[in-house]
């Protein structure tokens, strides 16, 4: 019986499953870095969102707050 050598083909055909498999986990890896980067930023949209809202009821806390003071000065000062 004839004995073929097929270590040189295994061989490139391990080679070649490798480099498939190394590609797609770089595929993957790199596509989770994206998607953190894209949850971080939406996240950072969110919470600077908040913060202006927060920041305008402040100011109109303190606006009628204001009013609030003036009415009270006002009926201090009206005649009985």
């Amino acid at each position: 019986m004839i004995q073929m050598n097929l270590l040189p083909w295994r061989k490139a055909l391990n080679e070649r499953k490798r480099k498939e498999n190394l590609a797609v986990i770089s595929f993957a890896a790199g596509f989770a870095v994206c998607l953190v980067i894209l949850i971080i930023l939406g996240l950072n949209m969110a919470i600077a969102n908040e913060k202006r809202v927060v920041q305008y009821l402040n100011n109109k806390i303190s606006s009628l707050d204001k009013n609030l003071q003036e009415i009270r000065g006002l009926e201090t000062k009206k005649p009985i």
